[in-house]
């Protein structure tokens, strides 16, 4: 197996959004109190020798039993383990036909834990599979590109993000495989690819009557109505972290290239917090030169930030201490956030383990927001509608 630092940013050529010139992070005093982070898990995955996960593994989800699956993007299959790390099975295969996948990325656990949802990049679709055994159910083709992690489950309706798409959200109602989207991109975000393939992913929350979205290369969430309209936004100050500058929009990929590393912290996760409080996840990494020229991305920081239920209100960037060779992307299950590390071990051995983190706003220094403000100028768009 590859050394997995050579692969770890691929999952980066996945992604979008985009930034412009005013959109400079508000800071804060580096040395405030953030959110409480306490280690409370951690699992080793026990991959089979003929088995072993692929380099450019980083996607994947927990269920409420405490099984695992991850996305072996390499070699285009899903592979379950149980709650104590054991392997399960292994399901898929690279192809076009059915249980197959040619770039899959996010998966989530769907249906009352029945179901894997798998969304391949290339295809556009979502391939269903039995959580049980790995066997293939159906798939659903999408009108998007790519789609974000972090989901939200309720019952047999999924709200995601999409990713590289002209709509902030989508409903999906796995029972009938009907879905609608709501609300508009702005934009500025769908025509800046260079910025927006290395600075995050986009997430969506329900929130009051309407709902929270965090998009990526972005210093806000934006707050949207029923049907996907801009109420406003909020600020999302940083402290520890790289944050947005506003270099950001102007140099898209010429920072990578010129060897300037990352200009901005990249957002992975939006989620809401059993208190009412909604967790903000960001991901801050280098890029250097690899062999032979090539970009290659390490030390991976991944901060949390936490937003008072009445938007007015943040406690800013406090880091998990995950130490790892591929992008740590965050799973929460409840108040614990999730994350799978890589490191190569003893020569091109890989030891991949589950790292859980109970987070909270203890002892937080809490930082207004200037509470709801009007919607940017930057984020203006074409009116949408929800459409089926």
């Amino acid at each position: 197996m590859p050394h997995i630092g050579r692969w770890a940013g691929l999952v980066f050529t996945l992604v979008v959004a985009g930034c412009a010139k005013d959109d400079s992070i508000l800071r804060v005093a580096a040395d405030v109190t953030g959110p409480s982070i306490v280690p409370v898990d951690s699992l080793v995955l026990r991959e089979q020798d003929s088995l072993p996960l692929g380099a450019f593994t980083s996607f994947f989800d927990r269920d409420a039993a405490g099984r695992t699956f991850v996305n072996d993007m390499q070699d285009a299959r899903l592979v379950a383990f149980g709650a104590d790390g054991g392997f399960l099975w292994a399901s898929g295969t690279r192809g076009d036909g059915p249980g197959q996948y040619q770039v899959p990325s996010a998966v989530e656990v769907v249906a009352h834990g029945a179901l894997l949802a798998v969304f391949d990049v290339r295809r556009r679709t979502l391939s269903l599979v039995d959580s049980r055994t790995g066997a293939f159910r159906r798939s659903l083709p999408t009108e998007f590109q790519d789609v974000g992690t972090n989901w939200v489950i309720a019952g047999d309706t999924v709200l995601f993000a999409p990713h590289m798409a002209a709509v902030l959200g989508a409903r999906w109602i796995t029972t009938s495989d009907r879905v609608t989207t709501l609300g508009a991109t702005p934009t500025r975000l769908l025509s800046a690819p260079d910025v927006t393939l290395r600075h995050g992913r986009p997430s969506i929350i329900p929130y009051e009557h309407g709902f929270l979205v965090a998009l990526p290369a972005t210093p806000r969430l934006l707050v949207l109505d029923s049907l996907g309209g801009q109420r406003g936004q909020i600020a999302l100050p940083a402290a520890r972290r790289k944050g947005e500058s506003a270099r950001l929009f102007d140099a898209g990929s010429r920072g990578t290239q010129a060897g300037m590393g990352m200009l901005g912290s990249s957002l992975y996760g939006l989620a809401r917090l059993a208190s009412g409080e909604i967790a903000v996840v960001f991901l801050d990494m280098d890029v250097v030169k690899g062999d032979g020229g090539r970009a290659r991305f390490e030390n991976f920081k991944l901060y949390l930030s936490i937003v008072k239920p009445d938007l007015s209100a943040v406690c800013v960037d406090g880091m998990i201490p995950v130490t790892t060779d591929v992008a740590p992307l965050p799973v929460f299950v409840g108040d614990t956030l999730f994350t799978l590390a890589r490191q190569v071990s003893t020569g091109t051995a890989v030891r991949s383990v589950i790292y859980g983190y109970r987070v909270s706003s203890e002892g937080c220094e809490w930082q207004p927001t200037g509470g709801v403000l009007p919607p940017s100028p930057l984020d203006s768009s074409a009116a949408a509608q929800p459409r089926p």
